[in-house]
């Protein structure tokens, strides 16, 4: 919350120099603060002297951190009985960007009046998605090979690049958050990258005879918050996984179950198709493109677009291909990872020209297949799919993704062998 003091004065009613008046005043939201994209602006001044010295302030909101450009300008705004002045704004603010607001004040005590004014304060209008629980995701696994250092991320908040950010993390043995296992504070997020992850570091304890790490088949809480400009922000809801042995997760079915993230920065306003839950499950796309009809059972993944998706059966390298990536409509280029974390580390199984091969099949059921021997994986829980298309805006920019399917899973008598172990805390690191 932002603190300023007031203590600006004149002289009033003919008297001898004026008592002054002395005030303050705590403005939500605060300098450096971030707030929920597609939620309406609202401002709230509280006079904690209003009593001594009422107010009626003015609010300024800019583009920019030079004041050239003013956005919208409250009209005079009069304190409550309690000493606040609220302005709901009507504003919508873009997300993923910054604006930049003040106040100016009046005061009156008794025959005097003061006039002060704030500090510029920046506000930062969070990603669509910022701070969502990618790893693991909520309700999700954690790969029992990872349970000595497992990977926390969250999804960026801001990626502007004109803010400083950090993030920290806290890891619980109980929802109610009253059992810490351990915690990383400070995780530097780079650049205008997606995510930002840490591995942190599980002590050992008598529950695990003396091994460090989390116990296969029990589940565990954490959250996050972001850090800007120094100023913590409130923490994320409480996020639930559970250990298990990947090779164990082969009854769920072969088909993508659950979409754990979908970027598309570049946000093309065309696009027809664009709930990413239409592609999970069987293939089932159907219909042409357009206003009038504009098809169903796909989605459009917008230019560089980005999926990841959580498979519902562990995916098993077997004989010849293991992934089917079903394109609908046409042929896009698309690159498939493959990863036993949804924050990675991602491996590329190749790209490809995906979609129909055949006449018939143009607006069928088209497909390419992926190996996941081609990035030496032997399992894998997480797909990942990225657009390779040119930039052009338009009702179908970016490839269509109908379904995802896993052709060889695990079963009982397989074994998802241990990765190389990662040793100690890493720093910090953003991906994408």
């Amino acid at each position: 919350m932002a603190v300023f003091s007031l203590t600006t004065s004149c002289g009033g009613g003919g008297g001898s120099g004026g008592s002054g008046s002395t005030g303050s005043v705590t403005s939500v939201p605060a300098a450096s603060a971030v707030m929920a994209s597609g939620s309406e602006l609202v401002i709230q001044l509280t006079n904690t002297k209003a009593t001594k010295s009422p107010g009626t302030y003015t609010i300024y909101i800019y583009t920019d951190g030079a004041m050239t450009t003013l956005l919208a300008q409250s009209p005079e705004l009069a304190e409550d009985g309690a000493g606040v002045a609220t302005w709901a704004s009507g504003l919508i603010l873009e997300s993923n960007r910054s604006y930049y607001w003040k106040w100016t004040g009046v005061f009156t005590s008794g025959s005097n009046t003061s006039t002060s004014e704030s500090d510029l304060m920046p506000l930062y209008v969070q990603r669509d998605g910022a701070m969502n629980a990618i790893a693991p995701r909520s309700g999700g696994y954690l790969n029992l090979n990872n349970a000595a250092y497992p990977r926390l991320a969250v999804k960026n908040v801001y990626t502007q690049g004109d803010a400083s950010i950090s993030y920290d993390f806290e890891l619980f043995y109980d929802a109610a958050l009253t059992a810490p296992i351990t915690n990383a504070y400070g995780a530097a997020q780079n650049g205008e990258d997606t995510y930002t992850y840490v591995d942190v570091s599980i002590p050992a304890t008598s529950a695990d005879a003396g091994t460090p790490g989390l116990l296969n088949n029990t589940s565990y809480f954490w959250r996050a918050r972001a850090v800007v400009n120094g100023v913590a922000q409130e923490w994320s809801q409480v996020y639930s996984f559970t250990v298990r042995d990947f090779c164990e997760l082969g009854s769920g079915g072969s088909y993508a179950a659950w979409v754990v993230d979908w970027t598309h920065d570049y946000n093309c306003d065309q696009l027809l198709r664009t709930d990413p839950n239409q592609a999970l499950g069987a293939p089932n796309a159907a219909g042409f493109v357009d206003q009038d009809n504009p098809g169903y059972g796909f989605i459009s993944m917008d230019i560089g677009g980005t999926m990841i998706f959580e498979m519902g059966s562990t995916i098993w390298n077997g004989g010849g291909y293991d992934v089917r990536v079903y394109q609908y409509w046409s042929q896009e280029p698309i690159e498939v990872f493959a990863a036993q974390s949804e924050a990675g580390p991602w491996y590329s199984l190749g790209w490809s020209y995906c979609g129909y091969s055949f006449p018939g099949e143009e607006y069928g059921f088209g497909h390419c297949d992926f190996d996941l021997g081609a990035a030496g994986l032997q399992f894998a829980k997480y797909i990942k799919v990225l657009d390779k298309e040119s930039p052009t805006c338009y009702q179908t920019a970016g490839a269509e993704i109908d379904a995802v399917v896993a052709l060889y899973k695990v079963d009982s008598s397989r074994t998802c062998t241990t990765p190389t172990a990662r040793t100690g805390m890493s720093t910090a690191m953003s991906v994408w």
